[in-house]
């Protein structure tokens, strides 16, 4: 997806399911990153912050490919469409918005058939909406996702007037006695807590599954018999056939998962169902993806109009697009699991994810599950240490000796207070010493010394940043020491303002000795935990629809990234690895990044 230098990322990040996973707390965690992409957009029809983008493409075979978002056609370049338009869920469960074919046009979905279509008609020379058809289908134009996760409504594509309706619920229909790919589903619990009240769980079972919301029966739809001996699992991706809600084991026991023989892919099965439909499309909650059909087809012919469109196949990748964590110029590490929602194929990280276990997210080149890293570990010296290298940071920041007014730290580096930082700064090999907290406001701008450009700040509190601040270019400098890089070693929190879009430098959040992570009041039902500011040590990125950009690298103890931004391009939250760590390392990080591998190129 993008060009990358070959750098290490490590990441504790708290996009993990709380339901499934509260006891799997994520520490240890290092981003380092490098790259620059960029995103916007916009739709038809007024839309809450809330809403989420769908994108992707669902497949007719008579008519390919239907676009849901205009922002496909900036990864495909035989995509040329140049309209702006894109397909919503609303956070009341809506679907709605516009899709784009090159063989069907315009294509409606839910509300926005009524609302938008005359609009979207004058927007194109020669366009008759009295062509469109007039009839309305039974229950209204509207899609909706229901607590079973199923999508129920209708779409329409415009250029077949009243035959272009497309159903996305089938009609009741018999049970059947086996449902072999299940979504939607709850864990069984494994290990209770005693005497708990409500019960609570400490352990839940990887394979076995109290119930799933949403089952299909795996059958191909469009009268093709599967090849001989083919896994019913390796029929289609998504699910086909008839789709079943609310289904369990049969008596006694629990849903299971099931590798096939010949793929030696896994898929969730169920027994028992509450009730049936001819066929159906819903949501995939685990990563956003559409999955099920959808039918379109002549009222006087069932063999004339789209047929069947397919909304999971693994090239189209259709599905809702959430906030997500991209990290360029590197790899992911985590000391226990890294989780998040989908990203519907899109890059997380340009190298490795290394971590205990690795749910919904995605490297350039690959996983690797069963990776520990400690995060750094305090000794009674205060010298911080891990398998990267150390920090002394009692050394840093403790004054040995003093000539005139001017104190120097053990290493030779001048010591000066940090009571406010502003304003365009030479860090000159210095170490800037908060006795507090550290609020940084506007106008912070790193420049190249004239020596010296690195410089380290010590905040031994929480480190508040309410604005951007940056580096100055690099100005044709030649000599590597005077390159500007700064590092920052906070005890406590770093709290980003929702305003903040960029910050620079390398982060390690230390927290405070003693401080205990916890979790904001009813939040642990949440898919992103947030958290309450105890000085644990914790990065907070603050709600906001902006997206975020650090350009440097990233250690903290966790981390509550709350950024509602969601692209197809660029993640909500996006750390870059610069080099400037290893190319001009601050004061205290040469050892720290010794164990980071060496630059190929800068």
């Amino acid at each position: 997806m993008f060009t990358f230098n070959n750098f290490f990322i490590m990441i504790h990040h708290t996009f993990h399911k709380a339901v499934k996973y509260s006891s799997l707390i994520m520490i240890a965690i290092i981003l380092i990153l490098a790259g620059l992409l960029f995103w916007n957009f916009q739709s038809t029809k007024a839309n809450s912050v809330d809403d989420y983008q769908l994108t992707g493409w669902i497949w007719s075979k008579y008519y390919s490919w239907v676009s849901l978002n205009s922002k496909n056609c900036q990864n495909n370049p035989s995509c040329s469409e140049n309209q702006s338009y894109a397909v919503r869920k609303a956070t009341t469960g809506e679907i709605y918005g516009w899709g784009w074919s090159a063989y069907l046009g315009w294509v409606c979905f839910g509300s926005t058939c009524i609302t938008d279509a005359t609009n979207i008609c004058n927007d194109q020379p020669g366009c008759n909406p009295s062509a469109f058809g007039t009839v309305t289908p039974l229950g209204g134009w509207k899609i909706s996702v229901d607590n079973n996760e199923a999508m129920f409504g209708w779409a329409k594509i415009l250029s077949m007037g009243d035959q272009g309706w497309i159903s996305f619920g089938g009609v009741p229909s018999s049970s059947l006695s086996v449902y072999p790919v299940c979504y939607n589903c709850s864990p069984a619990c494994v290990s209770w807590k005693p005497s708990s009240t409500p019960p609570l769980c400490l352990k839940f079972s990887t394979s076995t599954y109290d119930n799933c919301k949403t089952c299909f029966s795996t059958g191909k739809l469009d009268g093709i018999p599967l090849p001989l001996g083919t896994s019913p699992d390796l029929a289609v991706v998504g699910g086909s056939g008839k789709l079943s809600f609310n289904c369990k084991g049969t008596a006694g026991s629990v849903c299971r998962t099931v590798e096939s023989s010949i793929s030696g892919a896994k898929r969730i099965e169920c027994d028992v169902c509450s009730s049936t439909n001819a066929f159906g499309s819903g949501i995939n909650t685990e990563d956003g993806s559409l999955i099920g059909w959808a039918w379109n087809a002549n009222a006087e012919s069932k063999d004339i109009g789209g047929g069947w469109f397919h909304l999971n196949v693994d090239y189209g990748n259709a599905g809702i697009l959430y906030p997500w964590l991209e990290t360029n110029y590197g790899s992911i590490y985590g000391k226990n699991d890294i989780r998040q929602k989908g990203t519907l194929g899109k890059t997380n990280a340009t190298y490795c994810i290394f971590a205990k276990d690795i749910s919904g997210v995605n490297s350039g080149n690959c996983d690797v599950i069963g990776v520990n890293l400690d995060f750094p570990i305090s000794s009674s010296t205060n010298v911080y240490r891990n398998a990267l290298g150390k920090i002394d940071v009692k050394g840093l920041e403790n004054v040995l000796s003093c000539t005139g007014k001017t104190c120097y730290n053990k290493y030779g580096n001048e010591i000066v207070s940090a009571t406010k930082l502003g304003g365009q700064l030479s860090l000159d090999n210095k170490v800037y010493v908060s006795a507090s907290d550290l609020t940084i406001g506007s106008g912070l701008v790193f420049d190249n010394g004239a020596k010296y450009g690195n410089g380290t700040i010590i905040v031994n509190g929480n480190l508040i940043i309410n604005n951007n601040f940056s580096y100055v270019p690099l100005g044709g400098i030649t000599d590597l020491n005077r390159l500007a890089s700064a590092a920052w070693i906070v005890k406590g929190d770093v709290i980003i303002n929702g305003n903040v879009t960029s910050t620079v430098g390398a982060f390690v959040v230390l927290g405070k000795d003693g401080a205990v992570l916890q979790a904001e009041s009813g939040s642990l039902t949440d898919d992103y935990p947030k958290y309450k500011k105890t000085d644990y040590g914790v990065v907070f990125s603050s709600s906001s629809n902006n997206p975020l950009t650090v350009y440097g690298l990233l250690v903290a103890r966790a981390f509550d990234f709350r950024r509602t931004f969601a692209d197809p391009i660029q993640g909500s939250e996006r750390i870059i690895y610069d080099g400037r760590i290893i190319a001009n390392p601050p004061p205290g990080f040469k050892g720290f990044v010794e164990g980071l591998p060496v630059m190929k190129d800068f």
